[in-house]
């Protein structure tokens, strides 16, 4: 459905950068390969912990995702033989601004702060799939430092967008280490998971796509049908980075949204214990999250725009999910979002990259902080 734009400016980018015709792509990303050779690793006490990295000589950080400095050479576990294998961008290149870069749909999204908040509702809605809940359980994700263990999901994630081709392999290369070691035999329904089935990967992908989609619909509006459809089919590749195959996703907006509509009424979702210890996080977020004074409105929005089916699991009490509050608070976001400067407006990766465009240096090391957690407060 667009989205009505009185003001005449649903274009392509309001923003006065003309969308690319395709995504930046090139074959890499398609081809990864299981250090185990086909084999399954045994599950770790903590892959977190026990997944290292082989050949990957790549640091993710907010500090090295940064547009214009050179990072050392790495190489990918794409097969051999594809064009992955070979020393792909020996040194940082100026104009390396990875798969996606400044004209893509992708960066439009995910540079928003207030689509960052739509994260949240897609780790709830992947925390009511059991067998998801489980591997992350395995990792110990949720019990041990969970803020911190967030934070460098969320490093990872925005690499795939925002940094350089080899950073976003090198992160792509994170995650599939650690999802190698992650399989085993959920307590609870007694099925099998693994980390890198397919269904599971689809589902985690598509909690994220469907829930920026939404957000950036209630909160920023920019986008057409065909804005939302260059944005799916950009987010495909980034999913491929990650061992999700291009042809298990629904090809267009609305067969995924419907997937996810289906998945939801198919029974197969249950909210148990360990998905009700997510919701925990927000609604009484630890002294450590460095987020905390707005964590609880977001939480709000999150749990407010969840399938009513997952509302009820989550058994949230009345006033998180009233509909006038949230459609007042939606209104307030998009009207006010415009008029914020561009440090608040802005995840740090999007905004270091824009200072730089006009000569100016990153903010000041009081920034560290917080630009660690791409958000600013």
């Amino acid at each position: 459905m667009s989205t009505i734009d009185p003001t005449g400016l649903l274009t392509p980018l309001a923003s006065g950068i003309p969308w690319s015709a395709s995504p930046n792509r090139a074959t890499p990303h398609q081809c990864t390969l299981n250090r185990s050779k086909g084999r399954r690793l045994p599950p770790a006490a903590n892959p977190m912990d026990t997944a290292k990295p082989i050949t990957m000589s790549i640091k993710i950080t907010w500090g090295s995702l940064r547009l214009g400095r050179r990072v050392d050479q790495h190489r990918s576990t794409g097969l051999p033989g594809s064009p992955a294998w070979s020393p792909r961008y020996p040194w940082r290149v100026e104009d390396d601004e990875g798969y996606f870069g400044p004209t893509s749909v992708s960066w439009q999204v995910h540079r928003e702060v207030t689509v960052l908040f739509g994260g949240a509702r897609a780790m709830l809605m992947q925390a009511a799939h059991p067998l998801v809940i489980a591997g992350a359980n395995q990792t110990g994700m949720y019990e041990r430092n969970p803020w911190k263990r967030l934070q460098r999901t969320l490093v990872l994630q925005y690499a795939l967008t925002f940094g350089t081709r080899a950073e976003a392999h090198a992160a792509a290369d994170r995650i599939n280490e650690v999802h190698v070691r992650i399989n085993g035999t959920d307590p609870v329904t007694g099925r099998r998971y693994d980390a890198l089935d397919p269904d599971l990967l689809l589902w985690v992908h598509a909690c994220l796509i469907e829930s920026a989609l939404l957000f950036e619909r209630l909160t920023v509006g920019r986008l057409d049908d065909r804005g939302r459809q260059r944005f799916h089919e950009e987010q495909m590749l980034a999913a491929e980075l990650v061992r999700l195959p291009r042809e298990r996703i629904p090809p267009t907006v609305p067969e995924l949204e419907a997937y996810v509509e289906d998945t939801v009424r198919s029974g197969a979702l249950v909210v148990t214990d360990a998905a009700r210890s997510v919701a925990g996080l927000f609604l009484d977020p630890p002294r450590d999250a460095q987020w905390r004074p707005v964590l609880r409105s977001v939480a709000r929005l999150a749990f407010g725009t969840l399938p009513a089916e997952m509302r009820d699991g989550y058994g949230l009490p009345p006033r998180m999910t009233e509909r006038a509050t949230r459609r007042a608070t939606f209104a307030l976001l998009r009207a006010a979002r415009p008029l914020l400067p561009a440090r608040f407006r802005f995840i740090a990766p999007y905004d270091q990259w824009r200072r730089r465009q006009r000569g100016l240096g990153d903010r000041g090391q009081g920034d560290l902080a917080r630009r660690s957690l791409g958000i600013r407060l």
